[in-house]
């Protein structure tokens, strides 16, 4: 079990209180049950544990059930510990506590978020493609029939998902006489845009249209695929919870 200490509880209403009471409050930060925001305070054993008096603890205990008007938590007139039965209280503001994230955690949570939500957006967007008809989604009605009396690039044009430089492209096509081999390189496109290098980072790393002609990646093979989103969001629900659970 551990807690979270921070600058602002050195700097609030609990200012001249003392050295014990302070300890105390962070053995009840520490300490307390996850689940029910309780502790349990025995006098006797913590007095051996902070190296003081029963006198001194009992004291401390009760100066942290006292109401402080001055609180940053008005709950309970500003009391910390409420008291429960026998050596048992409750902390008031323990889930508070649990809650606050310091501005380095709370940066670096929202980057790993960030990173995985453009993740699976961007697979959402290659699915809703892929789900549909290619003729249908990919080129425009002019656009093919355009394309059953030519050389099949403006096809390759309009299934391709990074539309850069299309003069080059154009160039590549007819230098390396695509159009003898358009079907196969219309189906490796279409399997290309699933895989993973072309997914993340919203497309970053798909190689420009002219360059992957000229390269002939339509040779290309053996990179790992995504082709559905459930992958991504069983990705992004585990890393949400074990950043959750990080910062607790």
């Amino acid at each position: 079990m551990y807690g979270k200490i921070f600058e602002s509880m050195y700097e609030g209403s609990m200012v001249g209180i003392g050295p014990t009471t302070f300890a105390v409050w962070g053995y009840c930060i520490a300490k307390a049950d996850l689940g029910d925001h309780t502790v349990i305070l025995n006098p006797v054993l913590l007095a051996s544990i902070i190296g003081t008096t029963k006198e001194d603890i009992v004291n401390s205990v009760n100066k942290l059930t006292a109401p402080d008007p001055n609180s940053k938590n008005p709950a309970n007139e500003g009391r910390r510990l409420i008291h429960q039965t026998g050596y048992l209280y409750f902390v008031v503001s323990h889930e508070n506590y649990r809650a606050i994230k310091n501005n380095q955690e709370r940066r670096e949570y929202m980057r790993n978020y960030m990173k995985l939500k453009r993740e699976k957006d961007s697979v959402n967007k290659l699915t809703d493609l892929t789900k549909v008809n290619p003729a249908s989604a990919y080129a425009s009605e002019s656009s093919l029939k355009r394309d059953i009396k030519g050389d099949g690039f403006d096809l390759f044009w309009g299934i391709y998902p990074k539309k850069v430089g299309k003069g080059a492209a154009r160039k590549a096509w007819e230098k390396k006489k695509c159009n003898t081999i358009k079907e196969n390189i219309m189906e490796a496109v279409k399997n290309q845009r699933e895989w993973e290098q072309w997914v993340k980072e919203e497309g970053q790393f798909i190689p420009h249209p002219s360059t992957w002609i000229n390269e002939e990646r339509w040779n290309d093979e053996g990179m790992e695929k995504i082709n559905n989103t459930n992958n991504i969001n069983k990705r992004l629900a585990e890393t949400e919870r074990k950043m959750k659970e990080a910062l607790q």
